[in-house]
């Protein structure tokens, strides 16, 4: 959890060890949760078929249906020699954030981002 060496500003979280320890297995619980629920959802997706309306007891519970959205990157594999003919070389204008990181650092220190990682 860090060398000697790290200069990093530190916070003491010992008084809130018990939260840490429920923080890990809530992370543990939601992985769970995530994994049965793609299965009950796999499960009923399965069941419907062609079906876009899954009705239970009458009442309309769910529904599958196609939407403006595709997939183009499968498109693009199952069919290269088709999607070929369709590429077109687009331009894209961004930051140069190596160049703005070296003149402006001090400024874009404010806009860092933080991402918080269990180390436990």
């Amino acid at each position: 959890m860090g060398t000697p060496s790290d200069k990093r500003k530190a916070a003491d979280l010992s008084p809130l060890e018990e939260i840490a320890k429920n923080y890990r297995q809530a992370l543990v619980d939601i992985k769970t949760l995530e994994a049965y629920a793609a299965d009950l959802r796999k499960r009923l997706i399965a069941r419907m078929g062609k079906a876009e309306v899954g009705k239970i007891n009458g009442v309309v519970a769910f529904t599958y249906a196609k939407t403006d959205s595709y997939a183009w990157a499968k498109f693009a594999t199952e069919h290269g020699d088709i999607a070929d003919r369709y590429k077109v070389e687009v331009t894209k204008v961004e930051l140069d954030k190596d160049k703005l990181l070296a003149e402006h650092g001090g400024l874009l220190e404010e806009f860092r981002t933080r991402q918080f990682l269990s180390k436990l």
